[in-house]
């Protein structure tokens, strides 16, 4: 990944272009310009993030969150700022997150440490709910992240999951805020 990928909008986009292409099968790519194609690709990858939060949100949120169903109930309010979002200071127009939240870093200290992002057991407790169930966290007792339950069926062992990437690294800590509504 070189710099000038990053240089212009024009640049970033073409290198996101070419991500897709390296992740969609060759024999797809001649139809990827076909409106169907990209329509079902747009609804599948809705489809997904819709059942990814749907799958996490209400069977195990709170224990996600190492707090009280009540709290989680209102987890709109009391984890806004853990999850980013800020509200400009002059009022004028709305909120937006920030792009390095609190919620990524393990013992966020108001500083952006390096060795400590994306250690976050929250984010690690949100990917096992989604690959290895819900049980997977429920049943947790005090500093355990997770227990691997190999007697069900699970994500990980339909999609054939064998490490952890950087890309579900990307998908935990966008999905870690999506529960959150």
């Amino acid at each position: 990944m070189s710099v000038g990928r990053f240089a212009s909008a024009d640049a970033w986009i073409q290198g996101q272009l070419r991500d897709l292409l390296d992740a969609i099968p060759s024999k797809l790519h001649e139809h990827i310009s076909n409106k169907h194609f990209i329509n079902t690709f747009v609804h599948a990858m809705h489809q997904q993030r819709s059942n990814a939060s749907t799958r996490v949100r209400p069977h195990c949120g709170a224990a996600i969150f190492r707090c009280t169903n009540e709290k989680y109930a209102d987890r709109g309010n009391i984890f806004k700022e853990l999850i980013g979002w800020t509200v400009p200071d002059h009022g004028e127009g709305s909120g937006y997150y920030e792009p390095f939240a609190p919620i990524l870093f393990k013992d966020y200290d108001g500083l952006n440490d390096k060795w400590k992002i994306f250690r976050n057991p929250i984010l690690m407790r949100t990917y096992a709910a989604l690959l290895l169930g819900p049980s997977s966290v429920k049943n947790t007792k005090g500093d355990q992240i997770f227990i691997r339950d190999s007697s069900h069926c699970n994500m990980e062992s339909l999609w054939k999951v064998r490490r952890l990437t950087p890309g579900a690294i990307a998908m935990t800590a966008i999905l870690v805020r999506l529960i959150m509504y």
